[in-house]
C-alpha cells in the first residue's frame, strides 16, 4: 500500500475518531444527572403548568401535602407511572418544579431492560438515551475513543514523512474536528438553550480548531520560511 494513501486513510480515521470522541463526550457531558436535570425538568414544569390550572396545582400541592404527614416522600400516580415525591421539597418550591425533578429522576434512574435498537423502537423507553444507564455508556466510548484517537495519532506521525508533512497532516485533522464548533455556536447564539455545557464543548472545539491552525501555520512556516529568508 502506497505510504501517501495509508497517510490519507489514517487522517481520515483520526478525524473520524476525534469526532466520535467529541460526540461521546458531549453526551456523556450532557446526561450527567446535575446537567440534565435543569433543562428537563423545566420543560416538564412548562408542560404541566399549560395543562393544568393554578387552582388545580394549588389542589395538588394540597392532596401531596396531606398524604406527605409523617413521611419523608410520597408516591403519586402522573401520567400512568408511579412518581416518587420528596415529602421535605413541599413548600420550598412550585408543586410543578417538584413534580417535573421527580418525573425527571423517575426516567432517569429507571432500569432500561431492552437493548439500545430495542429501546428506540419503543416509544416509552426512548429517555434511555438522557438517563443514567446511558450516561455510564457514554462515558465509557470516551475513554476508549481518547486512547483510539491518540493511538491513530501516534500511528499518522510515524507513517508522515518529515516534520513539516506531520505537523500539517496533523493540524488538517484538527482544524476539520474542530468544525464542531459551528453547531454550538449557533445555539449559543440563536436558541434558547443556555446550558453551561454547552459553552465548554464549544471551548473545546474551538481549541481544536485554532490548534489546526497553528500547525499549519508552523507547517508553512517550516515548508516555505527559510527558503524565504534567504532569497531576501
Amino acid at each position: 500500500m502506497p505510504r501517501n494513501f495509508l497517510k490519507y486513510i489514517l487522517a481520515f480515521l483520526l478525524i473520524l475518531s476525534i469526532s466520535l470522541t467529541m460526540l461521546s463526550y458531549t453526551f456523556s457531558e450532557l446526561t450527567k444527572h446535575e446537567n440534565a436535570l435543569p433543562f428537563f425538568s423545566g420543560l416538564i414544569a412548562d408542560r404541566l403548568s399549560k395543562e393544568a390550572s393554578a387552582e388545580e396545582m394549588q389542589k395538588i400541592s394540597d392532596g401531596i401535602r396531606d398524604e406527605c404527614q409523617g413521611k419523608k416522600e410520597t408516591t403519586i400516580d402522573l401520567e400512568n407511572r408511579s412518581i416518587k415525591i420528596n415529602c421535605s421539597e413541599i413548600g420550598r418550591k412550585p408543586i410543578q418544579n417538584i413534580m417535573a425533578e421527580s418525573m425527571f429522576n423517575y426516567f432517569y434512574y429507571k432500569d432500561y431492560s431492552c437493548k439500545i435498537a430495542e429501546c428506540f423502537g419503543e416509544p416509552e423507553n426512548l429517555p434511555v438515551v438522557f438517563s443514567q444507564q446511558m450516561n455510564e455508556k457514554y462515558k465509557s466510548s470516551f475513554q476508549f475513543l481518547i486512547f483510539l484517537s491518540l493511538t491513530l495519532a501516534v500511528i499518522l506521525l510515524l507513517v508522515a514523512k518529515g516534520i513539516e508533512s506531520k505537523i500539517r497532516t496533523l493540524g488538517s485533522c484538527l482544524l476539520v474536528s474542530g468544525l464542531g464548533f459551528i453547531p454550538f455556536a449557533f445555539l449559543m447564539v440563536f436558541t434558547q438553550i443556555k446550558l453551561p455545557i454547552i459553552s465548554r464543548i464549544l471551548a473545546i472545539f474551538l481549541a481544536l480548531f485554532i490548534g489546526g491552525v497553528l500547525l499549519l501555520v508552523l507547517a508553512r512556516f517550516l515548508k516555505g520560511g527559510p527558503e524565504k529568508s534567504i532569497q531576501q
